[in-house]
């Protein structure tokens, strides 16, 4: 009986992180565990890295590994993919250039900001142009100043925020956002002389003199507005129901009406099954920058919230937002912006096509 049992006997025998099926000794592997993972991120560290003097090798390698274990944490608690990740060589050759800048710099945002694109870069599979910017970027955020990446997302939040102000307590969270990233400068600043070297971004020839406000204004031209009047409305669209369901009174101005939506984008949720002409929508646009706000009553707006906003409309500062950002740079504004305030904010849509 005794041989008979021996025969059905089986063995199981499983590595690190592995699941062992009853059916003759078949192992199912599931990945590194993150022990492994530290565990060969050092391993990449100390096969590439160049020979130092022993102490300046000892506080180079407290730094490699202070890094890897900070993005390994990160990665295994947020990315349920991330063994996968982790295991392309994309990603690891990635992990090393993060490596070796941090361990030359030491400096806790550096760390922080390649810690965020290294995470971002993990959630990518697709070979595109964000993840190509991404992994440029970890090669490029190194050479630039915490200064510089202030610059880059102040750009970024005056140029994509869009989508982000629709009244006056969006307004309030906004200037909320921005403020972290006040910085100060002097007219034809080697910081951003600096930018457009390392390619992050150019400086267009073109100028719209102000350009805080001007950004401001065109991005939410129903929101900082005094409206217009009803018979005004009226002169130009007729009564028709389908153009007076669009209409609210407007809080700057008691005697006005302004549209119920802050954008043109915004139309659709108020027309309901109603199909409105180009040339309908057109006309729309024309009105809704009616009464608009000028720049000095834009400032007064910001001020009456904040006054250091104030700082946002200084001339000195109008190159940082005259800047047109590369995809790298980009990368790199939207890693500090997670960095200094928390906020996961999307790839713009202009450089999602590519």
């Amino acid at each position: 009986m005794q041989e008979m049992i021996k025969d059905h006997i089986q063995k199981q025998v499983g590595g690190d992180n592995s699941t062992n099926l009853q059916a003759k000794n078949i192992t199912v592997n599931q990945g590194l565990s993150y022990a492994n993972a530290r565990d060969i991120a050092l391993d990449i560290y100390n096969s590439n890295f160049i020979k130092l003097s022993e102490a300046a090798a000892n506080m180079a390698s407290e730094r490699a590994i202070s890094f890897s274990e900070k993005f390994l944490t990160e990665l295994y608690e947020n990315n349920t993919n991330a063994a996968a990740a982790f295991e392309t060589p994309a990603l690891q050759s990635a992990l090393y250039n993060a490596q070796k800048e941090y361990a030359k710099s030491g400096e806790q945002y550096l760390a922080d900001t390649l810690c965020n694109l290294l995470i971002e870069r993990a959630k990518d599979d697709e070979r595109g142009l964000k993840q190509l910017a991404i992994e440029e970027a970890i090669n490029i955020a190194p050479k630039l100043t915490s200064k510089q990446l202030d610059i880059l997302s102040l750009n970024y939040l005056a140029q994509d925020g869009y989508y982000y102000i629709n009244s006056s307590v969006g307004l309030e969270g906004f200037i909320r956002w921005i403020l972290p990233f006040k910085v100060e400068l002097e007219f034809s600043s080697p910081e951003i002389s600096h930018l457009e070297f390392t390619g992050c971004a150019k400086i267009p020839s073109q100028s719209y003199g102000n350009q805080f406000p001007h950004n401001i204004l065109e991005s939410y031209p129903g929101v900082f507005t005094k409206g217009f009047s009803v018979d005004e409305y009226k002169e130009a669209f007729g009564s028709d129901d389908k153009y007076m369901r669009l209409i609210t009174g407007s809080e700057e101005d008691a005697n006005n009406v302004r549209f119920k939506f802050r954008t043109i984008e915004g139309l659709k949720d108020y027309s309901g099954d109603i199909e409105y002409t180009k040339e309908e929508r057109i006309k729309i646009v024309n009105f809704l920058k009616k009464g608009r706000f000028n720049a000095n009553e834009l400032k007064d707006r910001f001020m009456s919230l904040y006054p250091e906003s104030e700082a946002f409309f200084d001339s000195y500062i109008n190159d940082v937002y005259r800047l047109q950002a590369s995809p790298v740079g980009t990368a790199i504004a939207l890693s500090n912006i997670k960095r200094k305030i928390g906020l996961i904010l999307p790839w713009p849509y202009r450089m999602r096509s590519a």
